[in-house]
């Protein structure tokens, strides 16, 4: 009986007809921890537009749940100014160390940009440089920080205080 259905089916079936279907160059990541975060990184590196989704108020999956150094705010805008300084210099095999300086922030657009808002923060880290991707962990300290009320710029010892500095790890591309 089996047997039976199954050529029957056969003698029945109808020959798949060619079509044509648009592709869009957009990708939905479920997840803001650690490795949504490096999966978004790495499809937008490949020319995709990427959303990523996270049911929590802030991205850094579990290990934001470590500590609160690893808590990454949501720091979502319409406005983004950003402005990187990096030296690197060869260590052994692969690995280089490096110095940086970042200042930047991030606003609504309907609040407009205030340069007076502007965070800076330099730091110390080691990249492995492996040609089409690099390996970084940093530790970033704090500079300026608009968020506090009154001086917003930080002394250089505030890096030993609490949420003076942070640890960071990050996977990117070679620039």
């Amino acid at each position: 009986v089996l047997m039976r259905a199954a050529v029957e089916k056969v003698r029945r079936d109808q020959p798949l007809t060619a079509g044509k279907s648009g592709v869009v160059k957009r990708a939905l990541v479920i997840g803001g921890g650690i490795a949504g975060l490096s999966t978004a990184l790495d499809v937008a590196g490949a020319g995709f537009e990427v959303d990523i989704v996270e049911k929590e108020p802030s991205i850094g999956g579990k290990m934001a749940q470590l500590d609160k150094t690893f808590s990454i705010p949501s720091q979502t805008g319409d406005i983004k100014l950003e402005a990187d300084l990096e030296y690197r210099f060869p260590m052994m095999w692969k690995l280089e160390g490096a110095l940086f300086a970042e200042v930047g922030n991030v606003w609504k657009a309907e609040q407009g940009v205030n340069l007076g808002e502007l965070a800076a923060d330099w730091g110390v880290g080691f990249r492995v440089n492996l040609d089409i991707l690099v390996l970084r962990i940093d530790w970033g300290i704090r500079l300026r920080d608009p968020s506090l009320d009154g001086d917003k710029w930080l002394s250089p010892l505030s890096a030993l205080k609490s949420k003076g500095s942070a640890l960071h790890f990050g996977v990117g591309y070679p620039f």
